[in-house]
């Protein structure tokens, strides 16, 4: 009987030993600075700047940062004005590959600055699209991505594909009462050699990331297929086919995004890193070159 009235006590005092940690006691006042900025020859410089807060503080967008982007082979400077929101925006900014652009922003007293070399310039030769059987999918549908690559410099590439189709709504009697036009990024795959030796293409279905380790310098015709089974309900408008090569730095911020965003979901890993390339700010800069082929359907 002593004893149980021990182990009672026991249990009645475990609570006290618990302590509550009040969120407003945990350190908020991490103000690190971030800056993200995606700079492509075909569109308008674009930067975003803003503070990290604490997790029950809203967004703290910097709208009061002095940013400059030169090349410095041409010795071109451009002012980026703010658009509000954290949000900075060129005019046409003019260079050429193997360019460099060092892409400059003071806040206060405190200068971020990062450089980094235009890629090689690409051209999609052609694509087709055939009926095709995926092991764990079934009946979908592939492309054949033909492309030359540059012997210039190590390219690392980006693949998607963004589909539209009309979706249909049926009524009770099996007719169609409604419909909605839908466009999206399509999953993909693909089993060729360069998409295998990058082990960061597990963690999404939504692109595929590669270098030309394998294929430098050649003509080559990559195939990835549609990572999903062909719905037979919908009917398809066309196939949107992009092909980037991007600067190294986001090359990997990418594959760091990936694995992280997908580990964040899973109960067994911790989330990986996403690392950048400022040296005393969080976030990346990366400049990329883009085709687009459309299929039409």
């Amino acid at each position: 009987m002593r004893k149980f009235i021990v182990g009672i006590l026991l249990a009645l005092s475990l609570p006290s030993c618990v302590k509550e940690l009040d969120i407003s006691d945990v350190d908020q006042n991490n103000t690190q600075v971030y800056a993200f900025a995606f700079f492509n020859p075909d569109s308008l410089g674009k930067v975003s700047i803003g503070r990290i807060k604490g997790i029950t503080q809203p967004f703290s967008w910097v709208d009061t940062a002095k940013v400059l982007v030169e090349n410095t082979v041409s010795g071109e400077v451009q002012s980026l004005a703010s658009v509000g929101n954290g949000a900075y925006q060129s005019s046409k900014f003019t260079f050429e590959t193997s360019d460099s652009l060092l892409l400059s922003f003071s806040l206060g007293n405190k200068e971020y600055s990062e450089i980094e070399r235009v890629p090689e310039d690409i051209a999609i030769e052609k694509v087709e699209t055939y009926p095709f059987i995926a092991n764990f999918v079934g009946r979908t549908t592939a492309f054949s991505i033909r492309f030359k690559d540059s012997a210039a410099a190590k390219n690392h590439y980006r693949i998607w594909i963004n589909e539209a189709f009309w979706e249909y709504e049926l009524d009770k009697d099996g007719e169609v009462s409604d419909s909605t036009l839908v466009s999206q990024i399509m999953p993909i795959s693909g089993t060729e050699l360069p998409f295998m030796r990058n082990e960061y293409n597990v963690y999404t279905n939504k692109e595929l990331l590669f270098t030309d380790e394998t294929f430098n310098g050649l003509n080559t015709s990559l195939v990835v297929y549609r990572n999903a089974p062909n719905d037979q309900t919908i009917r398809r408008l066309y196939y949107d086919v992009y092909l980037e090569n991007l600067s190294p730095s986001l090359f990997h911020y990418y594959n760091d995004r990936n694995a992280h965003l997908w580990q964040q979901n899973s109960i067994t890993q911790l989330p990986t890193a996403v690392e950048g390339n400022w040296r005393n700010a969080y976030g990346v800069f990366g400049i990329y070159r883009a085709k687009r082929f459309r299929v039409a359907l």
